[in-house]
């Protein structure tokens, strides 16, 4: 079920006060890593040039070294995590972007939950059953969750 761990960090953010400096933090971190990652995902499998109007090594061509340091400046992270998630991008093809579709697709699943549910619509419950449903496609979790 990719994309879970995406959702879970995101809901856990939604859990939180939004007023708080980490969940803050956390959206603004997401925000700017979750981009990155799937455009150097497709980028370095296809070994496609950067955009020209990127921010770091435009019109050049993808490579681990320039993905470490675009992971490392635009995501601001370390740059032994920039070189880990690079690794991982590089040894699990689409790994980013599936993660993001999957994201995409649970929130969805529960805005349409809460809108049908209203003010019923519990969280955890959601969760759980979220859960319970395993590692399935997410078409079948759609209809698991209706």
């Amino acid at each position: 079920m990719s994309g879970s761990s995406v959702y879970g960090l995101l809901d856990y953010g939604d859990m939180i006060a939004d007023t708080t400096r980490v969940s803050a933090y956390a959206r603004a971190l997401e925000a700017r890593i979750t981009p990155s990652s799937v455009v150097l995902d497709i980028g370095t499998q296809l070994r496609l040039a950067i955009p020209d109007d990127a921010p770091l090594h435009a019109g050049e061509v993808w490579d681990y070294a320039k993905a470490v340091d675009y992971i490392e400046k635009v995501g601001l992270l370390p740059s032994d995590v920039a070189e880990s998630e690079v690794k991982r991008y590089l040894g699990w093809y689409g790994q980013a972007i599936s993660y993001k579709v999957g994201e995409r697709e649970i929130l969805d699943i529960r805005d349409q939950a809460m809108a049908r549910e209203g003010e019923a619509f519990d969280r955890k419950d959601f969760h759980r059953r979220m859960l319970e449903a395993g590692a399935i496609r997410l078409d079948h979790l759609r209809e698991a969750m209706a």
